[in-house]
């Protein structure tokens, strides 16, 4: 089911998947790895990398919306959820998963709108494959009707 939203979504997807390759390759590489809060609290350069890349993209394709990133907010960057058209990043879900190169994390692309989810994109790297999960509102206001 199409909704207004739905270009964005299928963008969403195509930088979930671009992403997701990047997390892939990255497992088998070397890890600069960063303490952000506390030593339990990780960043690698990974995680920077990958927020930065989504994010770029939308700029140039959707410069009125605006953007929150977990890497960029725990580096100081502000963080407001307005009425705009806003995509919410967690690079790699799961950090402490890949700093110890399990392969079950996930890249987050999450798109709020008048503060209101409109759609979220979960790219899971378990191997074999990747796995793809794509809620729209519609779809998550009628799982938790059924709850």
């Amino acid at each position: 089911m199409a909704g207004p939203w739905q270009e964005c979504m299928d963008y969403a997807v195509t930088l979930a998947r671009q992403a997701g390759e990047v997390v892939r390759d990255a497992l088998k590489n070397e890890m600069n790895v960063m303490i952000k809060s506390s030593p339990t609290d990780l960043v690698t350069a990974t995680d920077q990398k990958v927020e930065k890349m989504p994010i770029s993209s939308i700029k140039e394709k959707y410069p009125s919306h605006s953007f929150i990133g977990e890497e960029s907010v725990a580096a100081g960057e502000k963080s407001v959820l307005t009425d705009n058209p806003t995509w919410i990043i967690d690079p790699i879900y799961g950090t402490t998963s890949f700093v110890h190169r399990f392969p079950f994390v996930a890249v987050l692309i999450d798109f709020v709108v008048n503060k209101k989810m409109e759609f979220g994109v979960v790219y899971k790297r378990v191997f074999p494959s990747p796995r793809f999960l794509c809620l729209q509102r519609m779809l998550l206001s009628s799982l938790v009707a059924h709850r």
